[in-house]
Parts: structure tokens; C-alpha cells; sequence
């Protein structure tokens, strides 16, 4: 995909004659944040790396590293996760200005939600109304759902379990539930991405899709629940923090399925267009496998011929 200047940038977006930033507020190891102003509205931009601007030397190899191919992937999840929130829940998310799509790199601008963070109230009866609020708000998100595990985007981006499904490039296949569905999740509700009213306690919004996405609870704790060092899963038990990652990855393992086999789950579904390609499927295989068999009985024929030639000729030598 060409790529864009800054001035062709600006006037794809919402409000036309925006200047894209030039300096950054904060950056990490995938993406840069920019704060601006936007027709008199504070505003928040997060755009992902390129490679060549996240590339990193390792102090341990000595050699260029280059993050997952997913952090473009993530923004294009946050994008599709805030509209389908928006559209079908009652949960508060903020107002999306602008959004492009450069292919290796994503900018996604959003409405500045005046208030402050859940990790900033303090007041044990404060907290309790937060929780409240975000409990409801996970219960309607739950209300959702869908037989397959799978985010917004090309694939699910889990945020736990990311240092062992941490490829974006390719899409990850899970076993379905048809009878009851994997319910949306936030992906990453920590108290830090929770906006509150400090007067009120009201949730003025819930910020950081980026990992939202159809998927089974171990892999989504509400963790606003408690501070950092634990997680209450819903069903009320607890366990410690540093537990959590692994507990996500042994479901997701128990849960990962080849592609052959997740063909036949929605086959026998009665998916038609499943079943069309699991039949091309097992066609390219016996294909494969006769092609495979004429080979080895051709090699068979043709070893007796090469020994009797061999014996011959030395009959001949002694003669």
C-alpha cells in the first residue's frame, strides 16, 4: 500500500483540516500517543509502529529485533470493538474522530473523556459504586456472543497470553461451542481503563479495546475487581495475579484445534461453506496420497531391474 504524507493524512480525517502531530506525548516498544486539539475538543491519537520505527537491537543477541506483526492488527481490533459496543451496548466508550489505515501503520484518534481513572479513587464505599456500574457493564458485554473464539480483527489478540499466541499474522483456530458461546470480553479491564465522574462515581467511559474479543473467562478476569497483585473471576474465586497468564494459556491450549478438525465442528454444524472446504480439503489430500503411493511403487519396480542388471553385468566380468 503507497504511503500517505501528513498533509493527504489530514485531510482524511473527521475534521478535515487537522494536523496530524509532529511531537509525541509517550511511547512504548508498539505505539506512539499524541495529545491534540481537535476543533476546540481534546483528543488522544495512538498509532502503531512501523517495523522499521519499532525495530529494537537486543543487548543479549546483539541483533535487530522486531516486535509481533499484531500492533497494527490491535488498533484495527479497538476500532471494530468500540463501534460494535457503541452500536449494540449501552456502555459508555469514547467518541471515535479519525481512523486510518496505512497498512503497517494505524491511527486511531478518540475524544479525550474528561475524569479521572478507577485506580485513582481511593474510597473504599467510592470503589464499591464503581464496581457496581462495571459489573453491570461486563454482564451486558457477556450478553453477547459467539461460537467461535476471535476479536474485531484479522485475529483475537490476547493481551495474557500473548508471549505464546502472539502472531497476528495468521488467524489462531479454537474449538467452537455452539450451545452456549463465548461471551465478548474487554479484553484488558484493569482499573486504569476505567474513566469515572470524581464527584459522582458515574463511569464516564471504558477505554482500551484493543484486546476485545469473543473469548472463554479464564482469558478475561474482571480485574477491576481487586488491585494488581490479584483476579476474581466471576464465579467469585481468586487467585494470584502472576497465576493468571498461565491459567489463560493452559485453556487456550486445551481449546487449540487444527484447521481439518475445526472444518468438520462447523460442518457438522451444518456451515455448507465449511463443508465445501473441508471436501476440497481431504480431495488435495488423496490427490496428494496417490500421487505418493505411484511414486513408491514406481521406485519398488524399478530396484529389481537395477539389481538384475548389476548381477548380469558381473556374470559377464567373470566370463
Amino acid at each position: 500500500m503507497a504511503q500517505i504524507g501528513l498533509r493527504s493524512l489530514s485531510e482524511e480525517c473527521f475534521y478535515k483540516a487537522v494536523p496530524l502531530p509532529t511531537t509525541e506525548s509517550f511511547r512504548d516498544y508498539s505505539k506512539v500517543w499524541h495529545d491534540i486539539e481537535v476543533a476546540g475538543k481534546q483528543c488522544f491519537v495512538k498509532r502503531s509502529l512501523s517495523p522499521i520505527e519499532s525495530v529494537q537491537w537486543s543487548p543479549i543477541t546483539h541483533k535487530a529485533e522486531y516486535p509481533a506483526a499484531g500492533l497494527a492488527n490491535r488498533l484495527r481490533n479497538e476500532k471494530g470493538a468500540i463501534d460494535f459496543v457503541r452500536k449494540n451496548t449501552k456502555i459508555p466508550v469514547p467518541n471515535i474522530l479519525f481512523y486510518i489505515d496505512e497498512g503497517d501503520r494505524v491511527w486511531l484518534c478518540t475524544e479525550k473523556v474528561e475524569g479521572i481513572t478507577f485506580h485513582d479513587v481511593t474510597n473504599k464505599e467510592d470503589q464499591a459504586k464503581v464496581i457496581q456500574q462495571l459489573d453491570a457493564f461486563t454482564e451486558e458485554l457477556a450478553s453477547h456472543r459467539s461460537p467461535e473464539i476471535k476479536g474485531f480483527a484479522l485475529s483475537p489478540s490476547f493481551h495474557f497470553c500473548n508471549r505464546k499466541y502472539n502472531d497476528d499474522t495468521h488467524p489462531m483456530l479454537f474449538k467452537h461451542n455452539f450451545k452456549h458461546g463465548y461471551p465478548l470480553c474487554h479484553g484488558d479491564l484493569s482499573r486504569d481503563n476505567v474513566i469515572v465522574d470524581p464527584k459522582t462515581m458515574e463511569v464516564k467511559a471504558i477505554i482500551d479495546w484493543e484486546y476485545c474479543g469473543y473469548y472463554p473467562p479464564e482469558v478475561d478476569a474482571p480485574r477491576y475487581k481487586e488491585e494488581w497483585y490479584s483476579v476474581v473471576y466471576p464465579d467469585g474465586t481468586a487467585i494470584d495475579y502472576d497465576e493468571y497468564p498461565a491459567r489463560a494459556i493452559q485453556r487456550l491450549d486445551e481449546l487449540s484445534i487444527g484447521l481439518k478438525d475445526w472444518l468438520k465442528e462447523k460442518k457438522r454444524n451444518g456451515d455448507g461453506e465449511a463443508a465445501k472446504k473441508l471436501d476440497e480439503m481431504m480431495a488435495r489430500y488423496e490427490r496428494s496420497w496417490e500421487e505418493t503411493k505411484k511414486k513408491v511403487q514406481s521406485g519398488k519396480q524399478s530396484a529389481p531391474s537395477a539389481a538384475t542388471a548389476q548381477t548380469s553385468g558381473d556374470a559377464k566380468a567373470k566370463e
